[in-house]
Formats: C-alpha cells, structure tokens, sequence
C-alpha cells in the first residue's frame, strides 16, 4: 500500500480527523512560540520551532494533495 490509497482509506475515519487537529494544533502552538518575543534570544529554539512548523506544513499539504487526488481516481476506477 502506498500513501495516495492510506490516506484514501483513513480520510473519513475520526481516529484520522483527530490526528489531522493534533497537526493543527502543534503549527499553532510553534507560530505563537515562534512570535513571542522572549524567544528571539535563542536562536536555537527558533530553529527549532521553524523547523517543526516547516515540517507539519509539509506533511499536511501532501496529505491534502492525496485526500483530493484521491476521489477523482476513485470515481474513474469505478467505471
């Protein structure tokens, strides 16, 4: 099984939606960490939340990119 038909599969299950919020969540959490000014001092931790911003935007949009990919292809298989 490859990403494309997980993904097809998990989409419409709550266990799913819940992971997809947790996603969410976190990318807030960092951008409101990421804009507090007592963090500037410590670019490390700036890398840090960066980092795990730029990582769960990457991961949501190829989850994005498969969730609507993945009702046209279902539709024509079933021609």
């Amino acid at each position: 099984m490859e990403l494309p038909q997980a993904i097809a599969q998990l989409q419409d299950r709550d266990d799913f939606k819940i992971i997809e919020g947790l996603m969410h969540e976190f990318i807030e959490t960092h951008v409101q960490d990421l804009s507090d000014i007592k963090n500037a001092e410590n670019p490390q931790l700036l890398a840090y939340l960066a980092g795990g911003i730029s990582a769960m935007k990457t991961l949501q949009s190829v989850i994005e990119e498969h969730k609507t990919n993945v009702e046209p292809s279902k539709s024509s298989g079933k021609k």
